[in-house]
């Protein structure tokens, strides 16, 4: 502000300056001397009014920088707020209200992209949690602390099942494929579930960067049809306890199921396999696929299937 006033005083005082000179060789000094004081002031006054301007831009350019500041702090905030919360919800010795946490979370990364990827990470650790089935459902004369424990593992596992779809949802990108997802699609998203024991699992027709399932129990059929990877697929030493479909499944990075155990059926047909797939060590209780006999060494009807290492560019079963 001081450098503006001594701009402006130089200016009004240099224009009146100069326009005073002019006026000493008008026919009418005396008049033209005081059209030059005014003139000059008038500059001066000018050249004020355009810097008081500039200053008024400047302060509410500045005062918007702040409430922008402020907002998107407290949009952080609330983020964080909803974010502990629905966490701590997770915790709760209730079903219900771990599902609410399950539920609160969904809208926090639904509305908020960039919090979509650590929403999923703590779907996944939930999920990776130790869980032990519920078994059969006790008689009615069983014991109460028996009948509690299989209430109990009753609701999580709803709870676990809501979190399996709240993933598959969100990781289906809808008929328009990648190009046009739907708004509920939540792109490059990887997965981390090792150790996990999953119930009724499906990625079916889902698009996932890196998916980790090593040493994973599917309990219930575990649905890839149309399932795409982007980046690497970890099944190593995963046991698939029912129906394993891989069916269209496409494999962008390396598929690795080392090790893993198919106990019942599983198929691949049409899965395409555009890097490494890795079967050395699986174990197939009932025929080896058909579409996957191209790695093994030799194709057998159950049993362990030995040299199942290979590595073939857009391979696709038949």
């Amino acid at each position: 502000m001081v450098a503006a006033a001594g701009v402006v005083a130089a200016v009004a005082w240099g224009a009146t300056a100069w326009l005073l000179g002019e006026a000493n060789q008008a026919k009418d000094p005396a008049a033209a001397r005081v059209e030059a004081i005014k003139t000059g002031l008038s500059i001066g006054a000018g050249t004020g009014g355009v810097f008081a301007l500039l200053l008024a831009v400047r302060r509410q350019w500045h005062q918007e920088l702040t409430a922008a500041a402020t907002n998107l702090d407290a949009a952080e905030k609330r983020v964080t707020e909803l974010y502990t919360k629905a966490a701590d919800q997770l915790g709760s010795d209730k079903a219900p209200v771990r599902l609410a946490g399950l539920y609160a979370l969904e809208r926090v990364a639904q509305n908020n992209p960039d919090q979509r990827q650590t929403i999923v990470n703590v779907l996944c650790a939930y999920l990776r949690m130790p869980y032990t089935p519920r078994g059969n459902k006790p008689a009615d004369d069983a014991d109460q602390d028996v009948i509690k424990n299989y209430i109990e593992r009753t609701q999580e596992r709803e709870v676990r099942l809501t979190a399996q779809r709240l993933l598959t949802e969100h990781l289906s990108p809808g008929d328009g494929g990648v190009t046009a997802p739907v708004a509920t699609f939540w792109a490059d998203i990887s997965l981390d579930l090792t150790y996990a024991t999953l119930i009724t699992f499906s990625l079916a027709n889902c698009v996932v960067e890196t998916a980790v399932f090593r040493l994973a129990t599917f309990n219930g059929s575990a649905d890839f049809w149309s399932a795409t990877f982007n980046a690497m697929a970890g099944f190593q030493s995963a046991t698939f306890n029912a129906m394993a479909g891989f069916q269209s499944a496409t494999f962008n990075g390396s598929a690795g199921f080392r090790s893993a155990t198919f106990n019942a059926m599983a198929g691949f047909r049409s899965a395409t396999f555009n890097a490494m797939a890795d079967f050395q060590s699986a174990t197939f209780k009932q025929a080896v696929p058909r579409e996957i006999e191209r790695f093994t060494s030799p194709a057998s009807q159950g049993g362990d299937v030995d040299g199942l290492d290979a590595s073939e560019n857009s391979t696709t079963g038949s």
